[in-house]
């Protein structure tokens, strides 16, 4: 495990999303697995994610109009599984953190900590 810690203001965040892929840099160089970054398309940048990166947001970022179960699978549609597989898939992770019988709810009718798992 690794701790990022400093001041508010310090560039913590700023790091971890530029390390994420969710931000560009300004100078140096970035290379995940051996593939330089800078300049990634963002299907690119989106694949490499998906691949080798996980993340826990403080904010949900959850879709509004995708139930729980849709929104578990989309990482998986863009990682190329079939439908059939996203949705066993789904379920699986869905019934290891106890919401399986929520998987056809909207994040609006979740619990904040229903959310999070």
């Amino acid at each position: 495990m690794i701790a990022v810690m400093g001041s508010s203001g310090s560039g913590k965040s700023t790091m971890l999303n530029i390390l994420g892929i969710l931000d560009a840099y300004d100078s140096g160089d970035y290379y995940l697995n051996g593939l330089l970054i800078k300049n990634l398309s963002e299907k690119r940048a989106a694949e490499y994610r998906n691949r080798f990166l996980g993340f826990v947001f403080q904010s949900f970022n959850l879709i509004p109009f995708k139930n729980a179960v849709e929104n578990v699978a989309l990482p998986l549609y863009y990682q190329g599984m079939s439908r059939k597989q996203r949705l066993i898939k789904s379920d699986e992770m869905l019934e290891r953190v106890g919401l399986l019988d929520w998987r056809t709810h909207l994040p609006s009718e979740l619990s904040g900590g229903q959310k999070q798992r």
